[in-house]
C-alpha cells in the first residue's frame, strides 16, 4: 500500500496573508525533505496448509525527497499542486511476505487542494492525492525475486492509494517574523497492492481494499525579503489499508498494510 502526502499549502497561504504588505497570488515552494517511513504489512487467511498463513513482515526506511509545490491565492481562497518524488532509491532489510531479503524502496505522492478561510486564521481545505511505495527485493534463495531471474525487469511489489481528504489549518502570526501553523487533515481512499511475478499479468498479486490516513503537521513560514522566504515543516502521517484478492489465484487472502511516515522538509518559496 502506499502512501501520500497532505501537504503544507493551508499554510502557506496563511503565511502569505501575514505579509499583508506582499501582494502575492502565486507561490511556488521547493524543498528537501527526509522521509522516515515504516511500512508493516500481514497476510491473511491463507490455507492452513499454507506456510505463508499469517505470514506478516515489516521495513523502515530513511528515504530523501524533493518536494516542489506552486500555490494561487486569490483573496481568501487558494489552490495548490504538490509532487513529491524520492531522490534516489534507498536500501532496507525488508521481510514483508514475499521479499526477504534488502530492498529498494522508493515512494512517490501528488497532491491537488482548495481550501479558503473561514474564521480568523482558520481555514478549511479538501482535495486529492495518490501515493506510491514501490519495493524491489534483492534475489536470494527462496525469495521471489530470486525465482522471478530471467523474467522481464526485476521482481517488485507496487502499494498504491489515492482518493479524497479533508483538513484544517491554523495560523499564529509572531510578531513580524513569520506565521506558525498546525493541520490536522483525514483521508479516504483506495487501495491497491499487487507484484508483477507472473509472466500474464491476471495471474500476479493483486489486492484492492479501502485506504485511510490521518496527518498531522506543524509549519513555519517566513519572508526574508519582498521576493524571497523559507519554510521548515514537520509532519506525522500514518495510512492503513485492508484490501481483498481481486485476480481470483488467493481468493481467501487478504491483507493489512500500515504504513507510517514521519518527514521533515526545509525550502525556499517565492513571491510573485
Amino acid at each position: 500500500m502506499k502512501r501520500r502526502v497532505l501537504i503544507t499549502t493551508a499554510a502557506t497561504m496563511l503565511a502569505f496573508s501575514a505579509q499583508q504588505t506582499l501582494a502575492l497570488n502565486l507561490i511556488p515552494q521547493l524543498g528537501i525533505q527526509i522521509k522516515n517511513l515504516n511500512f508493516e504489512q500481514k497476510l491473511n487467511d491463507a490455507p492452513p496448509s499454507d506456510t505463508l498463513k499469517n505470514a506478516k513482515g515489516d521495513f523502515s526506511a530513511n528515504i530523501p525527497v524533493l518536494s516542489a509545490s506552486v500555490t494561487v491565492v486569490h483573496e481568501r481562497l487558494f489552490g495548490s499542486l504538490k509532487y513529491e518524488t524520492g531522490l534516489s532509491e534507498v536500501s532496507a532489510s525488508s521481510d514483508v511476505p514475499f521479499t526477504d531479503a534488502d530492498s529498494d524502496i522508493t515512494r512517490e505522492d501528488f497532491s491537488i487542494t482548495l481550501g479558503g478561510k473561514v474564521w480568523k486564521d482558520l481555514s478549511i481545505f479538501y482535495g486529492y492525492m495518490s501515493g506510491e511505495t514501490e519495493i524491489e527485493p534483492e534475489p536470494v534463495a527462496g525469495n521471489l525475486s530470486d525465482d522471478h531471474v530471467g523474467r522481464s525487469g526485476q521482481y517488485r511489489q507496487t502499494y498504491k492509494e489515492s482518493g479524497l481528504y479533508i483538513g484544517a489549518s491554523y495560523g499564529w502570526r509572531i510578531n513580524t517574523m513569520g506565521t506558525l501553523s498546525a493541520s490536522l487533515a483525514y483521508a479516504d481512499m483506495g487501495g491497491t497492492y499487487k507484484d508483477n511475478y507472473a509472466a500474464v499479468a491476471n495471474q500476479n498479486f493483486k489486492y484492492e481494499g479501502e485506504s485511510t490516513g490521518l496527518s498531522i503537521g506543524a509549519t513555519w513560514s517566513a519572508p526574508i525579503n519582498d521576493q524571497f522566504g523559507y519554510y521548515v515543516d514537520f509532519r506525522r502521517q500514518a495510512y492503513s489499508m485492508d484490501a481483498n484478492d481481486t485476480n481470483g489465484n488467493f481468493a481467501t487472502t487478504s491483507v493489512d498494510t500500515d504504513e507510517v511516515m514521519m518527514s521533515l522538509t526545509a525550502g525556499v518559496q517565492l513571491y510573485f
